[in-house]
C-alpha cells in the first residue's frame, strides 16, 4: 500500500524541481489551508479592527489546525505554515468586512510572526538563532510579493514599493503551536 499522498506527475511544465516533493508541500498546503478556513468559517468570535485581536485569532486557529495535523501524522514544513497563514489571513480580512489599512496589515503579520517564533523559543523548539533566520524568510514570505493580503476584500494585486514586516522579536507572533 503506498504511503505517498500524491505519487502522480504534476499538471503543467516541469520546473526543473522535486516533482513529487512539491505535489507532497502541495498536498500538504492544501490540508493546511482548507482546514483554516474550515475553523475560520466555524469562529465565534466578532473580529474587530484591532491588528492585535486579528494575529491572536490568526494564532489561535493556526495553533489549532497544527494539532491537528500532527495528530493526523502530519508534518507541516514552515514554508506552508507561512504561505497558508498569508491565505488564511486574506480569508479572515475579507470576512471581517473591515476595512485594514496597509500599515494594520503590517502590524498583524509582524504579530503574527512574533507570537510564534516566541512560542517555539518557549516551548524549546527553536533556538534564538534559528528564529533569526526564519524571521528573515517570513518578511520575505509574508510580506513580499504581489502586494500583500488586501485591505479589505479587494483583490490583491501589484502594490507600491511597500516595507516588510518588523522583524519578529522573541516575546512579540504567528503561527503557534507547532510541535
Amino acid at each position: 500500500m503506498p504511503t505517498q499522498p500524491n505519487t502522480q506527475p504534476p499538471a503543467g511544465p516541469d520546473q526543473g524541481g522535486a516533482p513529487q516533493q512539491e505535489n507532497q508541500n502541495q498536498d500538504v498546503y492544501d490540508i493546511f489551508v482548507s482546514q483554516g478556513i474550515l475553523m475560520l468559517s466555524k469562529l465565534k468570535i466578532k473580529i474587530t479592527k484591532s491588528p492585535e485581536m486579528v494575529a491572536q485569532t490568526m494564532v489561535m486557529i493556526v495553533k489549532k489546525v497544527v494539532m491537528e495535523c500532527e495528530k493526523q501524522g502530519i508534518k507541516l514544513p514552515i514554508e506552508v505554515l507561512l504561505h497558508g497563514s498569508k491565505e488564511i489571513l486574506i480569508a479572515l480580512i475579507q470576512q471581517s468586512g473591515i476595512e485594514f489599512s496597509e500599515a494594520d496589515v503590517k502590524t498583524i503579520v509582524g504579530n503574527m510572526i512574533g507570537l510564534y517564533l516566541d512560542g517555539e523559543v518557549k516551548a524549546g523548539r527553536m533556538t534564538p538563532e534559528e528564529v533569526s533566520a526564519l524571521g528573515q524568510q517570513a518578511k520575505q514570505s509574508m510580506g513580499g510579493g504581489e502586494g500583500g493580503p488586501p485591505t479589505g476584500g479587494q483583490p490583491a494585486g501589484p502594490a507600491p514599493q511597500q516595507q516588510p514586516p518588523p522583524t519578529p522579536q522573541p516575546g512579540g507572533g504567528l503561527l503557534g503551536g507547532m510541535k
